[in-house]
C-alpha cells in the first residue's frame, strides 16, 4: 500500500511539475514586450520610440512622429530609452 501511495504521488507532482512548466511557457511567450530605445543615427539625427520589429537589415519603431522604417546600416547605435528631464510632480520620497 505504501508503494501505491509513493508512487500516485510521485506520478501527481510530475504530472503536476510539467503543466506548470508548459502553462509558464506558453504564458511567457504570448507576452509582447515592449522596448523602448533611442536610436542614433550616423547622420548624428536620433529617435525615440518603441521597437516594433528589428531583423539583420531593417528597424521598425513606433515614434512620436508615426511608424519608421530604418536600414540597420543607417544605423550608429541603438540605446535603452531613459527619461531626462524634468519631472512634472515633485518626489513624494524626498
Amino acid at each position: 500500500e505504501m508503494k501505491h501511495l509513493a508512487l500516485k504521488f510521485a506520478l501527481t507532482l510530475i504530472f503536476t511539475l510539467s503543466f506548470s512548466i508548459m502553462y509558464s511557457q506558453i504564458f511567457v511567450d504570448s507576452i509582447n514586450v515592449v522596448r523602448k530605445v533611442t536610436v542614433k543615427m550616423n547622420n548624428g539625427e536620433e529617435f525615440v520610440g518603441d521597437v516594433i520589429k528589428q531583423d539583420d537589415d531593417i528597424l521598425i519603431l513606433n515614434s512620436k512622429n508615426g511608424e519608421l522604417k530604418i536600414k540597420v546600416i543607417q544605423i550608429k547605435k541603438i540605446e535603452e530609452y531613459t527619461y531626462e528631464g524634468d519631472f512634472l510632480f515633485p518626489s513624494s520620497h524626498a
